[in-house]
């Protein structure tokens, strides 16, 4: 569903705070969205630290992950994984100039009374220095605590002040970063310095946390030459991004069916999702389809659930709302009548009742609106036992050799078998699937599709392979709604 790349714009974003918690590796969930949005804009991104450390966050494929990787504020710089530029502190600066830096800043840490100290207070990197006052040895819970320590007593500010004053004559940038440190740089070596390999660019969105005076993101955030974002988190970035290269977009509908996509199995929906869910309809239009009645999927997604989305299909949409009014219905019993409907059911019940398995509860057949919903162990078992089926199941095919015994038998009635969850499946006349939903969908162009029984026989399939829609398995990216 992917089109082409924006031209001249490219998204560059800060590492710690940004794209990851501080010093912590990048979560699969943001790779994969920076691997999605790669697909209709450049992305690259400029951190301070060294390309060791960068790829000790973000991975050790991080300049091939990225359009651009800038390590070292772009001292060090890579495009299409390839070296395309590199500058020197030691030979900008000479070594008379930094040992007489790096002495009265190591005289200035020795003297500081602060909690505790470790080890590695000056890293000399490629083309700046990062100063630590506790040291870069100290564990995450010291770390953490010296960031704490450090806002009430302002030792990096105060330590800041006094290097700048002192070495006014050398012209230097302190960037106080992360939780720990700061960096020291010739004038201009700041994150701006990376933008003279970008020219190619029209426009240039910067993303960063530190974008206070002082902060190590501030010069390239106020820079002319970017449009500067503050973020407060990873997901503050996800959701920055979504707002701003994604537009709601005519024509486009995102359809997901209920357990195990947007919810664990029959249960409720978490905070995050209906959230994630508000945010997305912003962007594009958003509807649900399941199998179960209205009643079933309220208690799941909640009972607003008709307003909360722009479309919800019960039944696979033999039931049909639309902006929280009632737009269509379908009935199995005037459909089949109920003669066929009493013919089914009673060979089904004789089935179940000379059926040879561990354990039985109630409710082995509900009668819905538009379908049967048959379940071999009973829908009353506890959730334990809805486990222990699913795996019985699985060993013993105890639903797939009822579905074909069943289909052999009323072959003349023209049904579909729809197997789905851990204990039942759906039957429905030919063409009653979740397929059914798509005659309202008549004004969309592009229909997505999400679900998680997709493979034959699943009661996701037919929609899933559906002509009509654009087919998605597995757990749900929000990247995938990335478009020009």
């Amino acid at each position: 569903m992917m089109t082409a790349r924006k031209h001249g714009l490219i998204a560059l974003f800060d590492v710690d705070g940004t794209l990851t918690a501080p010093r912590k590796l990048v979560t699969p969930k943001m790779l994969e969205f920076m691997q999605e949005l790669r697909k209709v804009i450049t992305v690259g991104v400029v951190g301070g630290s060294d390309l060791v450390k960068i790829s000790e966050q973000l991975g050790k494929t991080v300049i091939n992950d990225y359009d651009y990787v800038f390590a070292e504020n772009g001292l060090v710089a890579y495009k299409d994984g390839k070296l395309i530029g590199t500058q020197s502190l030691k030979s900008f600066l000479g070594d008379e100039k930094l040992k007489e830096f790096i002495n009265f800043t190591l005289h200035y840490i020795a003297d500081l009374d602060i909690p505790i100290k470790r080890g590695t207070f000056i890293e000399f990197r490629s083309g700046m220095l990062n100063v630590s006052p506790i040291g870069r040895n100290c564990s995450q819970e010291e770390r953490d605590e010296f960031e704490k320590y450090d806002k009430v007593h302002n030792i990096r500010p105060k330590m800041v002040s006094v290097l700048r004053e002192k070495f006014v004559h050398l012209n230097l940038t302190f960037s106080i970063g992360g939780q720990i440190s700061f960096d020291v740089f010739p004038c201009g070596w700041d994150k701006t310095y990376c933008l003279r390999y970008l020219d190619d660019f029209d426009e240039i969105h910067f993303f960063g946390d530190k974008t206070y005076k002082g902060g190590n993101d501030f010069e390239i955030y106020e820079s002319q030459g970017t449009v500067g974002h503050t973020v407060t988190s990873p997901e503050d970035t996800v959701e920055q991004c979504t707002s701003l290269f994604l537009a709601k977009k005519p024509g486009l509908i995102a359809l997901f069916d209920v357990d195990d996509t947007l919810t664990a199995p029959r249960k409720l929906v978490t905070p995050k999702m209906l959230e994630f869910m508000r945010e997305l309809r912003k962007v594009i239009t958003v509807g649900v389809v399941g199998g179960s009645d209205l009643v079933k999927i309220s208690e799941q997604l909640g009972k607003t659930v008709i307003n909360d989305y722009d479309y919800v299909f019960a039944e696979n949409g033999l039931v049909a709302y639309k902006d929280g009014k009632l737009i269509g219905t379908q009935s199995l019993k005037s459909f089949l009548g109920d003669e066929k409907l009493k013919e089914f059911i009673n060979f089904t019940l004789h089935y179940i009742a000379d059926l040879d398995i561990p354990i039985k509860r109630g409710t082995f057949i509900e009668f819905r609106s538009g379908m049967l919903n048959v379940s071999p162990i009973g829908r009353n078992c506890s959730q334990e036992e809805r486990d222990e089926f699913e795996k019985y199941d699985k060993v013993h095919n105890i639903r797939p050799k009822m579905v074909s015994v069943l289909r052999e038998k009323f072959v003349h009635l023209n049904l579909t078998f729809s197997i789905g969850g851990k204990i039942s499946f759906d039957v429905f006349p030919y063409g009653w699937d979740k397929t059914y939903c798509l005659r309202y969908l008549d004004d969309f162009d592009e229909i997505h599709f999400f679900g998680d029984k997709t493979y034959k026989g699943g009661n996701d399939f037919e929609i899933y392979e559906s002509q009509r829609t654009v087919g998605h398995t597995g757990q749900l990216y929000i990247s995938a709604f990335f478009n020009n």
